[in-house]
């Protein structure tokens, strides 16, 4: 995450104030290894290069200064940051400021450790990896890097260990969960419902959420076209009979099967969605949905799949196969509504881990 330390903090180092001291070399060390991106205004630096502070941590403060200019104006764009101060900030708009006040904030804080990313599996945080190469390369921020420590907490998981992190309050922790919308207005579903209470009731001070919002979870964010092209899935029916429809809140590991047709905004959405292209499918959905009303007080019939899905494996897979291009996908290569999720994802994330390249 970004981290500015203001003037007020750099006089008080300088009058040998312990508190700020220690929380200048607690930056070094965020500078040094990577784990942040520090940054200082112009007073701050002159404030620090002037005083009678050791050599070493004069010199580092200065090296940090030197980028200024170069990374001020992502310092006003940044949607997140932290401030080292002890006197009123006002931030820019839209923007979430984390005030760390070395005189009153406690010692659990480890303002030095990378951001927590925590996601439902180990392997989306991989993924996501790409957004942000996505991001940066769109907003030509690559001489600015990123760093994180990967959290896992699928299902009711992702909540514990949240409530976790919360109670410690040690680290900057980043949740990204799944809409698990079936259709565009289906409501989100229980990961997102639990998650979001904590955050709404705590409003934690060092911790932060992003639901997926316009497709279904992190497998509709794969460009169509590397499952296509990957080996494992030729003989699957949707590439085989080269099916084309918005996939944004498709169920790309299961499929669309007869338990689905009981919810009737879930057909009335995927008939119209598949009529595009596939109107003798969309058929197919009408006629399961008439022969389901006419069995209903029969004994229930077995789940049958109507349309395939790619397995439980499929971002694995695609993970394995296709990683070097992952981090060379760009705009064309995206629907609309993968370009918007991979927009604000790999924002969220590279705002909430951005760092300098490490200096040891």
């Amino acid at each position: 995450m970004l981290i500015e330390l203001c003037n007020d903090i750099a006089k008080d180092a300088c009058d040998g104030k312990q508190e700020a001291i220690r929380a200048l070399y607690y930056l070094v060390m965020a500078y040094r290894l990577g784990k942040h991106l520090v940054f200082l205004p112009h007073d701050a630096v002159d404030t620090i290069q002037r005083s009678g502070l050791p050599n070493e941590l004069r010199q580092v403060f200065v090296a940090i200064g030197k980028q200024t200019s170069s990374i001020g104006t992502f310092c006003l764009s940044v949607s997140v940051k932290i401030v080292v101060t002890k006197e009123t900030y006002t931030p820019s708009a839209n923007q979430k400021v984390i005030v760390f006040n070395p005189f009153e904030n406690d010692c659990s804080f480890e303002i030095y450790e990378e951001t927590h990313l925590l996601t439902e599996n180990l392997q989306d945080a991989e993924f996501y990896k790409a957004l942000v190469s996505y991001y940066k390369r769109k907003h030509n921020l690559n001489s600015i890097s990123e760093c994180f420590f990967p959290l896992q907490g699928g299902g009711d998981t992702i909540k514990k260990v949240m409530e976790k992190e919360i109670e410690l309050g040690q680290h900057l922790c980043l949740a990204i969960v799944d809409s698990d919308k079936k259709y565009d207005t289906c409501k989100k579903g229980d990961t997102y419902k639990k998650l979001n209470g904590i955050i709404r009731k705590i409003c934690p001070r060092y911790c932060g959420m992003y639901c997926i919002e316009f497709v279904r979870e992190i497998e509709n964010l794969i460009p169509y076209y590397l499952i296509c092209e990957c080996s494992q899935y030729k003989g699957n029916r949707l590439v085989k009979e080269d099916f084309v429809f918005d996939m944004s809140f498709y169920d790309m590991k299961d499929g669309i099967s007869t338990k689905h047709l009981d919810d009737e905004h879930f057909v009335s959405y995927w008939r119209g969605v598949l009529a595009v292209h596939h109107n003798e499918f969309s058929k197919i959905i009408k006629k399961e949905v008439k022969g389901k009303k006419k069995k209903k007080n029969k004994k229930k019939k077995n789940d049958e799949v109507i349309l395939p899905g790619f397995g439980s494996s499929l971002l694995e897979v695609i993970m394995r196969s296709s990683n070097c291009e992952l981090m060379r996908i760009n705009k064309d290569c995206l629907t609309v509504s993968q370009q918007k999720e991979w927009e604000n994802i790999g924002k969220i994330v590279f705002d909430w881990c951005c760092a300098c390249k490490i200096k040891i």
